[in-house]
């Protein structure tokens, strides 16, 4: 099994993490069924923030590991935040979304509508020392494994933003912190204020090769990347989809049915897994079965080197370069 070592956990931690950005979408009783589904196929990183679930999922996720919580590592991530009376907003959204279903083109109006109700760019001292300590009761543990810095851009002086964060640290209350952020932002944090980069989280797919031009690579950094299936998986399955002989192509060079969803997935993971070997990898989904298969996938290391690399080499020939 693909896994990696961390200086204050004991035993090594699987290479893929769950992602709980959209499990509230089916409500608390889904959110749990999910989350085990991801803690039975073997999955022991989970990524959260204050934001998802409009507050929600930072909840459902302390509910669930509340007995597992050494198991397990967490991230969650500060600088988003939801509406502080969320009765209304559910209340709000509940009753946009009806008119959305009736009158589909107010989409974008209920969107923009709701992205208002949202506070960001909070990353003063207080607002994060307070966010932190909101996450610590949501997710009813005393520490935090990676502490994230929310779409985070570097503007101005960081010099009392990170002694906050270190003083998190000596205080016990995370173990580590870094962004999450656009892939350029990381870049830009990377090579002018290294200290917030201690863990790095953006996005990486066959399609959006971002690792290959990470600069200033550093062995004692984390990275985690998230995004290997997403939009690159529904782009691929297009192309796919509307060129036969490119799906019949792909077959006869590949051995494996790539029109499959199960398989396209499994290929798109072992790919971001083989690119980022020393980190974390997230996915997320809505189907508890496809989260088995997922996990089995890279757990089991289905798919031969030889295979993976003529995998990338479709994707880069075919899809990224066309």
């Amino acid at each position: 099994m693909r896994s990696l070592s961390l200086p204050w956990k004991e035993g090594a931690v699987p290479v893929i993490g769950f992602g709980t950005s959209s499990i509230m979408g089916g409500g608390r009783a889904s959110a749990g069924r999910l989350l085990e589904a991801a803690y039975d196929a073997g999955i022991r990183h989970f990524d959260t923030a204050a934001y998802y679930g409009m507050g929600e999922a930072e909840s459902a996720l302390g509910a669930f590991l509340a007995t597992r919580r050494s198991e397990v590592t967490i991230t969650t991530k500060t600088g988003i935040e939801p509406p502080s009376t969320r009765s209304a907003y559910r209340v709000a959204v509940a009753a946009g979304r009806k008119f959305v279903r009736a009158l589909p083109i107010t989409k974008p109006l209920f969107q923009s509508a709701t992205r208002q109700m949202i506070r960001v760019g909070a990353f003063s001292p207080t607002d994060v020392v307070r966010s932190l300590d909101r996450s610590l009761m949501a997710l009813r543990t005393d520490y935090i494994d990676f502490f994230l810095l929310h779409d985070y851009s570097l503007q101005g002086a960081s010099e009392e933003l990170v002694d906050t964060l270190v003083r998190t640290v000596t205080a016990g209350k995370i173990r580590s912190f870094g962004i999450g952020a656009p892939f350029k932002d990381v870049v830009q944090v990377v090579n002018e204020e290294p200290r917030l980069a201690r863990v790095i989280q953006f996005e990486n797919s066959a399609l959006r090769r971002n690792l290959d031009d990470l600069p200033n690579t550093d062995n004692h950094r984390l990275v985690i990347t998230h995004g290997a299936l997403s939009d690159s998986f529904r782009l691929i399955v297009s192309s796919l989809q509307q060129d036969p002989a490119k799906s019949r192509r792909w077959f006869e060079t590949l051995g494996r049915d790539v029109r499959n969803g199960d398989v396209l997935a499994a290929m798109m993971l072992d790919y971001a897994v083989r690119a980022n070997c020393l980190g974390l990898v997230l996915f997320s989904s809505r189907s508890a079965q496809r989260i088995a298969s997922n996990a089995r996938a890279v757990f089991n290391e289905t798919i031969d080197d030889q295979t993976a690399a003529m995998f990338a080499d479709l994707v880069a020939k075919e899809i990224v370069g066309s």
